[in-house]
């Protein structure tokens, strides 16, 4: 897998094509993918053909998953975590000039901020793991800006998001010997170690930037 980071994205490409769970504006869902590009787009003028162009120039696949955001690319932050049969990443880029909370009344004030998520698993989850994972993320990243008192810019309550947050989780590939993880919520190892490399790439990236 290669993985690089510059100050107009954050580009993953797999050794193979992988599964990929995401919210994306670019082949967001659940699509097979040669890899994930994060794109920093500037005033919010980011298109959905401009990033595909941008993807296709850049790595000339047009199997991308593409993020979109206008945080910097000096927000992002990418935790490792490794036991056992356990193994995965999470790579984080965060701006929270949108800040908002789950259940805030709904409006067209869209500022610049967004948190971007997404975790690498190198074992295999099944579809209904693969859909706890999401939950996990972002649970996890609500439980981290509560931990940070990170407020709402409508409610003034504490907040679960952004406005604009997407997310991705990229499957591990098959055919190992290792069954597939059934399920990836709280009372898994699975469930823990996304939690926890999601909360801590997070963390870092709000407490070293912001």
């Amino acid at each position: 897998m290669f993985i690089d980071h510059n100050s107009e994205h954050v580009l993953i490409r797999f050794d193979e094509q992988r599964e990929v769970l995401s919210s994306a504006p670019l082949y967001g869902g659940l699509q097979m993918a040669d890899g994930i590009v994060n794109r920093c787009v500037t005033n919010n003028d980011g298109s959905i053909p401009e990033l595909e162009h941008y993807i296709y120039e850049q790595t000339g696949s047009r199997r991308m998953v593409g993020l979109m955001t206008a945080a910097s690319m000096k927000s992002f932050r990418h935790t490792r975590y490794h036991t056992g049969d356990i193994s995965l990443s999470a790579l984080v880029t965060c701006g929270l000039g949108n800040a908002r909370r789950a259940g805030d009344p709904a409006d067209e004030s869209i500022h610049i901020g967004t948190i971007n998520s997404i975790i690498i698993c190198e074992m295999h989850l099944t579809p209904a793991a693969l859909v706890e994972a999401v939950a996990m993320v972002t649970e996890a990243k609500a439980a981290t800006l509560q931990d940070l008192a990170i407020r709402s810019l409508v409610s003034g309550k504490i907040a679960t998001g952004t406005g604009t947050d997407a997310v991705a989780i990229v499957n591990g590939p098959t055919g190992h010997h290792q069954p597939s993880l059934p399920w990836c919520g709280k009372h898994t190892h699975a469930g823990y170690a996304l939690a926890h490399a999601l909360s801590t790439a997070l963390y870092n990236s709000i407490t070293d930037y912001q």
